[in-house]
């Protein structure tokens, strides 16, 4: 599934010409911008606990968090970062944390 996102950002962000840069500094913008959609994110969370009434706009969230994997995505392109890196480094992190878990305990 992700390797077919990177592929579906690359398409689309060619058509845009790729307006926020490649590299390094095309990964920077799109960070900045993935921080930005991340706000976004977190503003459709229901946060104040003494606002009667407050609750989840799923949808609203859903697609705040579309925004942020654009923008993830860009990132990765970006830096030519490939699905095999990606679960690699997921997996190395993974197996980090358990052991930490196990020697906590």
């Amino acid at each position: 599934m992700i390797k077919q996102m990177l592929v579906s950002q690359n398409e689309l962000q060619k058509q845009m010409k790729f307006c926020m840069g490649t590299g390094t500094a095309g990964a920077k913008e799109n960070l900045l911008g993935l921080i930005a959609e991340t706000v976004e994110a977190l503003n459709e969370l229901p946060w104040k606990p003494w606002k009667a009434g407050s609750k989840l706009n799923r949808e609203a969230l859903i697609l705040e968090l579309v925004d942020v994997l654009q923008f993830y995505c860009n990132v990765l392109n970006c830096l030519q970062i490939t699905e095999a890196d990606l679960k690699k480094a997921y997996e190395e992190k993974l197996a980090e944390c358990y052991r930490r878990l196990a020697n906590e305990q």
